[in-house]
């Protein structure tokens, strides 16, 4: 029995990191998503969720629940209360991940699959076996940013400030996707690093 191959996927943003996953998890992969996590993480409700509202403010909470744009509108113009937020709640995701990966030990999945944006900024890179960075031209990325997240191009170059460039995640990735070309194209590249890399050769 091979070991869990431990991957993590990062890239700019809108760049087709979470295309790539769902690729990977069709491949027998088991998939987890760190932005996801953290939108669980963030309740009101919880011990964690009081002290980010007391980092943040009552006016970043609807209801039940935080109101993520409000929170985004705070922290991507603030890099200082960015931090804060993130000094919360990272050490929760970083349990979660590895809660996750045992998991996917128990149910002796090829490769465990975690799609992290800030990969290298936060050093969430030691904690895995290789690295593949998703790249897009900037002008798809934007266009899909804007049409998904309902944003503008100016809040695309905001949270690209708080990340590494594109260039510079590729430079230090141990693969990369290029997705700049059709999802057929983006498919065929994936399945093919994947059985390299659950043929232990990454």
């Amino acid at each position: 029995m091979l070991a869990l191959i431990r991957i993590a996927i990062t890239g700019g943003l809108s760049s087709g990191k979470s295309s790539v996953c769902q690729i990977l998890q069709e491949c027998g992969a088991y998939v987890v998503d760190a932005d996801k996590i953290i939108h669980e993480l963030l309740n009101p409700n919880t011990t964690l969720g009081q002290h980010i509202v007391k980092l943040l403010g009552e006016e970043c909470v609807t209801g039940d629940t935080f109101d993520r744009q409000a929170i985004a509108a705070k922290v991507f113009s603030d890099s200082t209360l960015l931090t804060k937020l993130e000094n919360h709640l990272y050490p929760y995701l970083r349990r979660e991940i590895k809660r996750h990966e045992e998991q996917a030990k128990q149910r002796q999945s090829p490769c465990f699959v975690v799609e992290i944006p800030l990969l290298f900024e936060k050093g969430f890179d030691s904690a895995f076996d290789t690295t593949i960075a998703v790249y897009a031209p900037q002008e798809v990325s934007i266009n899909r940013f804007i049409a998904k997240a309902k944003s503008t191009s100016q809040d695309f170059y905001r949270r690209m400030k708080t990340q590494f460039s594109p260039e510079e995640k590729m430079a230090k990735a141990a693969h990369v996707i290029d997705n700049s070309g059709s999802k057929e194209q983006l498919k065929h590249h994936v399945e093919s690093l994947y059985t390299l890399l659950t043929q232990g050769k990454q």
